[in-house]
């Protein structure tokens, strides 16, 4: 069973080879399909690169080592969507953009800023950064 902890999140994220900011734990459901049927959510790092990416890892599953990697550019994002649950601090985005390769996605991230425990210290603070960037990127688009 993987274990979600700061040394793993910088582990996966540093497997993008770029600089970023703001690392959190988030889940991820990847939309497909006519009508954006949403598949098996799952949990996964997030971070904003210095030159203009989203940088997602997510697990296939939570009983799996296997990793997906989304390297999200700005400039490929047609729609980006920030909500928020105010009695339980968590952040909805969605996402619907051209990746670097002209694949469309759509893509949903649900961030929460409490700390999840001592596994992630910096979760709250880096939430809140992290959402910053998002809501910018989104008044941009």
């Amino acid at each position: 069973m993987i274990r979600f902890n700061a040394e793993n999140m910088y582990s996966e994220l540093d497997r993008f080879e770029k600089k970023y900011k703001y690392p959190v734990y988030v889940t991820v459901s990847v939309l497909n399909g006519v009508f954006g049927k949403e598949e098996v959510r799952r949990h996964g790092y997030a971070a904003i690169s210095d030159d203009f990416f989203l940088l997602v890892a997510d697990y296939a599953s939570v009983d799996s080592e296997e990793v997906i990697y989304h390297k999200l550019p700005v400039t490929g994002m047609n729609s980006v969507k920030v909500g928020k649950a105010d009695k339980i601090n968590m952040h909805t985005v969605s996402i619907k953009g051209i990746t670097t390769a002209g694949k469309k996605y759509k893509i949903n991230i649900s961030v929460t800023g409490s700390e999840a425990g001592n596994s992630l210290p910096d979760q709250s603070e880096n939430c809140i950064k992290f959402i910053e960037r998002l809501k910018k990127w989104s008044e941009e688009i």
